[in-house]
């Protein structure tokens, strides 16, 4: 049983270190640092969508909001880890996918929390703290 433990455990790491290797050859093909995402919630903690970051020249976001949460317009905002509010700019989803995509004013390592307003709902969803330089 412990060889059988040893062997998944090993194909695992394999699987896991050639799936590292490709995200930090995608990244040095684009002089990028890393990805981060996390997911958007209500007030009340119901799933309400996703953020994607990466942190590079330019950093950006993809955002994705479920279709519950899609009506009306959006505001975005970042908030710093410094507890700034940055805008961001030209928020429009998509009709169909309910996403948006573009740079942001600020390296992705900035940026503590992402939070869409619409005129009823708030979403929010907390990057985990990345290390500095």
């Amino acid at each position: 049983a412990a060889a059988v433990t040893a062997s998944a455990l090993m194909l695992s790491f394999r699987d896991d270190h050639r799936l590292a290797g490709q995200y930090r050859a995608a990244l040095a093909r684009v002089g990028g640092e890393y990805f981060q995402a996390t997911r958007l919630y209500t007030a009340d903690g119901t799933p309400a969508g996703k953020v994607f970051g990466y942190q590079g020249e330019p950093s950006w976001l993809v955002l994705v909001v479920y279709a519950p949460f899609r009506q009306g317009s959006l505001t975005g905002t970042l908030i710093t880890t410094g507890g700034e509010r940055v805008m961001i700019p030209r928020l429009l989803l998509g009709e169909r996918t309910g996403s948006w995509g573009g740079a942001i004013p600020i390296d992705l390592r900035e940026v503590a929390r992402v939070q869409l307003r619409s005129a009823t709902e708030v979403l929010e969803g907390s990057l985990p703290p990345v290390p500095p330089r």
